[in-house]
């Protein structure tokens, strides 16, 4: 990542762990932490003994709000998680958009399996 970012600068800038830090939350950390680079953990609430615990209702990852947009019944605009957890920007993109409404058709479609296939 950090050699693409640089490369596709093409020169512009350069990342490292001197000026940059890295948001993520999933078991990716250790790989940046190894490099020297300060982690900002997103929706992590604590890392113990090689276990990522995440609290999906107060500190939830952006697919927890997806997911729970496709699984909820009524106006998924005036959800109360969706809007509790979705930056307002992001509100006004997927009302623009109606994304809401297009997440809901493609996770509650019953021609892809589980895993995303076709069937």
């Amino acid at each position: 990542m950090v050699k693409r970012i640089n490369h596709e600068a093409d020169g512009r800038f350069v990342i490292g762990p001197a000026n940059t830090m890295a948001l993520c939350s999933t078991p990716v950390p250790e790989m940046y932490e190894t490099d020297g680079y300060r982690i900002l953990p997103a929706e992590l609430v604590e890392r113990r003994d090689g276990l990522y615990l995440y609290d999906e209702e107060n500190r939830p990852n952006p697919w927890v709000v997806v997911e729970r947009i496709g699984r909820s019944s009524g106006d998924w605009r005036s959800n109360p998680f969706y809007v509790r957890h979705a930056h307002p920007a992001t509100r006004r993109i997927w009302s623009l958009y109606n994304l809401g409404d297009r997440v809901r058709m493609l996770l509650n479609d019953s021609i892809p399996g589980d895993d995303g296939d076709l069937t």
